[in-house]
């Protein structure tokens, strides 16, 4: 999980590689739900977060004031997604080509130069 004030919006180019590795946005699927600055109410933007993994599913999400902060809270709540409905995993033993594979202690390019650690 990544949870806080990102400072990003989900439409910015620095939230991509969370989404990219993998993590799912709490947010999606609960409508417009702003958090900064808080006076601003609808008009304000959605930089806080809380980004889960896969085995993880939205329960309930909801932003609301905080006192003393310019930021609304987010609270969500999540559990564990049924095992027979979550994503595909890799397994472990069968790393991706040109993976670093920490078993043999050798990273495959180097390998491939004669360069890898001694055995």
């Amino acid at each position: 999980m990544v949870v806080g004030d990102l400072n990003a919006t989900r439409w910015s180019a620095g939230f991509a590689p969370l989404i990219g590795a993998g993590l799912r946005d709490s947010a999606t699927g609960s409508g417009w739900q702003p958090t900064w600055p808080a006076g601003l109410g609808a008009l304000g933007v959605p930089i806080d977060h809380v980004l889960h993994s896969p085995d993880l599913r939205v329960v309930s999400r909801a932003v609301p004031a905080w006192p003393g902060s310019d930021h609304r809270a987010v609270q969500a709540v999540l559990a564990l997604t049924p095992a027979d409905a979550r994503p595909a995993v890799r397994s472990a033993a069968a790393p991706r080509e040109g993976a670093y594979d920490a078993r043999r202690r050798v990273n495959p390019p180097l390998a491939r130069l004669g360069q890898g650690p001694p055995t």
